[in-house]
This record gives C-alpha cells, structure tokens and sequence, in this order.
C-alpha cells in the first residue's frame, strides 16, 4: 500500500499577504512536484 499524506502547506493569513510568492512557491509548486514525484513512482493516493 503506497499513499502520501501531505501536510507541508503554509497557512498564515497576514503573513501570505506581506510573502505571496513564498506561499505560492510552497503550496502550489510544491504541491504540483509532489504530485509529479508521485506519478512517476506509480503512487496513485
């Protein structure tokens, strides 16, 4: 059974006001790597 439970995203409100990029970078890029990284290592969940 392979599966990935991601947990690595940024949430603070004000600060991913003031640090857009950093919050895109972290939780979007990030998580898009993740998913990449997981297609090509056959883990569907």
């Amino acid at each position: 059974f392979d599966a990935v439970i991601h947990f690595a995203g940024l949430k603070a409100v004000g600060e991913s006001v003031q640090k857009p990029l950093m919050y895109y970078n972290n939780n979007l890029i990030g998580t898009i790597t993740l998913l990449e990284v997981m297609a090509a290592h056959g883990c569907k969940k």
